[in-house]
This record gives structure tokens, sequence and C-alpha cells, in this order.
């Protein structure tokens, strides 16, 4: 997001507001967890961090997945499972019926091999699938694969017609996708699914800069279409299509506290293994702990993490501040 659009969006002193109401924080940020299963992936996503790296190997086995679930189960209320592409995880549905009776549990996926887990993937709360455009040139070219959208939009379509589980539709909004959004939304939601998540790219790169999309003139579309959205989080509007279906303009900046770094407030645990408190911050190793099986220590190190959320990581790139001044503008740190 641009210094100048940061500061003449007119959500911003809504969001601020409900950051301000929960004292600095997201609600129950430290009782969501992301466990990233796998860093193998199928697709190469150019804004993905880890940018289609196939032959990377490093995988969380289903043994570490039970000492972290043991460790953090007494505090947490949702896990998500993310890779990489999860679904690549060769023991996915023992990961699945592991962290479903845990708690609540969702997965982000790519959406390719849908078909490949549906019995295991019922067990879940929620699926998310990310697709980035339906223009077959657009998408891959956004998504790094070979394939056209047709092959997730199937996939897509027979699992919500064999299943009740929530599908939602997560996509990066870019100079290339955004033109062609209404009619996005509109074909996902006649594959079935529930919720369009648009996700504003977080600029880092002089790259991520040339594809940035203004969420303001997103959420001018939305709004001549769908009507006022409300303010659900201190990162999202959402807007109503019908009664059981909507679409989230998602803003990606710091919400946990310390204005420093862009993050949504999930504690986040990695293949390496480590446990991460926002995008900024410095791994905490657990590899020594997961290798000695040892839960409790993964607990202080996971609770380690929850108390440093909001901290300042030192993170270099100039962004700015979540407290603006006596006028409302909000300053770079």
């Amino acid at each position: 997001m641009s210094v100048r659009e940061f500061y003449s969006d007119s959500a911003m002193p809504l969001f601020y507001q409900e950051w301000a109401n929960n004292s600095g924080k997201e609600p129950l940020s430290s009782k969501k967890v992301r466990i990233a299963i796998t860093e193998k992936c199928n697709f190469a996503c150019p804004f993905c961090y880890n940018e289609g790296m196939s032959n990377i190997s490093k995988i969380l086995s289903v043994g570490d997945i039970r000492l972290i679930a043991e460790a953090i189960s007494p505090y947490v209320s949702g896990l998500k499972i993310v890779g990489g592409e999860p679904l690549l995880h060769p023991q996915f549905g023992e990961v699945v019926e592991l962290c479903s009776k845990t708690c609540s549990t969702t997965v982000t996926t790519n959406g390719f091999f849908l078909d490949r887990w549906t019995k295991y993937l019922e067990r879940l709360t929620g699926i998310t699938v990310s697709i980035q455009s339906l223009n077959p040139e657009i998408y891959r070219s956004l998504m790094g694969t070979r394939f056209g959208p047709e092959v997730v939009l199937r996939q897509i379509s027979l699992f919500t017609e064999k299943t009740e589980i929530p599908v939602s539709v997560n996509c990066v909004l870019t100079n290339e996708n955004s033109p062609s959004i209404l009619n996005f939304i509109e074909e996902i939601v006649s594959c079935g699914a529930n919720a369009v998540n648009l996700l504003g790219l977080l600029c880092i790169t002089d790259k991520d800069k040339e594809g940035y999309y203004p969420l303001t003139s997103i959420v001018a579309i939305l709004t001549d279409k769908y009507g006022q959205p409300e303010v659900v989080s201190s990162t999202r509007l959402r807007f109503r299509i019908k009664e059981s279906v909507h679409t989230d303009v998602v803003y990606q900046f710091c919400m946990v506290g310390c204005g420093v770094c862009r993050t949504d407030g999930f504690i986040r645990f990695d293949p390496t293994p480590a446990i991460s408190y926002c995008l900024a911050s410095g791994p905490i190793s657990i590899k020594e702990e997961i290798d000695s099986k040892d839960p409790l220590k993964i607990r202080q190190l996971f609770l380690r993490a929850v108390n440093q959320m909001g901290q300042p990581t030192g993170y270099k790139y100039q962004v700015v501040s979540r407290r603006p001044d006596s006028k409302g503008i909000y300053s770079l740190l």
C-alpha cells in the first residue's frame, strides 16, 4: 500500500478505531496459529515467498505436528494448515485427522489436488483456495503454472457438490487481474464458493510496486455494485453479495500493535522447524525441542512468540505507523 493511498483511504479511521478498541491488537490474534507443513509447491506464484521452489524437501512430519499440537492446544482456538502447497504433504490425511481433533482447522491450498483428499478435507471447518485470475493467460502468469483456471474451478464445483464444507477463494489484487474483478467474483460464487477474499499486494519490492492496484479503487467498484461495506475487523471490509455469500477486501498491514511490519496476527510454525510471530520477525528455532520430543519447551517458545507480538522487529522498509497524529494523519516511522 502506498503512503499516499494509506493517507487518503476513507476506511483507515474505521480500521484504526477497530484496532484501538482492542488495545492495539487484533482480537484473538494469539489464538490463531498457522502450521506450514511443507515448503513444496507445484505452482510458482511470483509474490509468494517460496516462489514455487518445488525442489525444497523440508516438511513437518506427523510426529512433529503432533508435538506442536500437544504444546499449543490449551492456548489456541483455530489452526490453519498452509504450505507451500499443503496437499502435497505425503501424509496430508493423517495431518488433517490430527489437527481436526485438536481444534477447529482450515487449510489454504491452490486447489489442484482437492479431489485427491476430499474424504479428509470433509473433516475441516473450511478450505481456502488461491486463484489469481480466471483469464487463462493471467492465471498462468500469476500462479506460475502451465495449467489454466478451469482445472481448479472444476475441482471447487465438484467439492462443493459433494460436501457442505465452506469454501472461500483468495485473490491477491494486481494491475493484471483487478479490471475483471466483478466477473471474477460472480464466476467464483457460481462454482459454490461462500466467500471471495481480495487481498492487497504487499509492496516490499520494486516489482511489487509495479504490480500494485489501489484498494480504494476496488472498494469504489464493489460499493457501486453491492452497496456500502461493513468493517468486520481491523483489516477487512465486507460486501454482502447475498445472505450466505460475501466478498472481503483485506488490507495487509500490521494490526498486532507495533506498526513496524504488516501482518495478520498469526503465529506461524514452519518446516525448518521454527516459530515466527510476524512476517518481519526473526524465526525462533524449535529444532532442538522437536528432536528431543519436548512439547513443554515448544510451549514455552510458543508463549514467548505470543508475548513478542506487537513488539518492534527492526523491519528495514519504510512503512506507515498505526498511530495517527491529532489531525488523524498516519505518520511514517
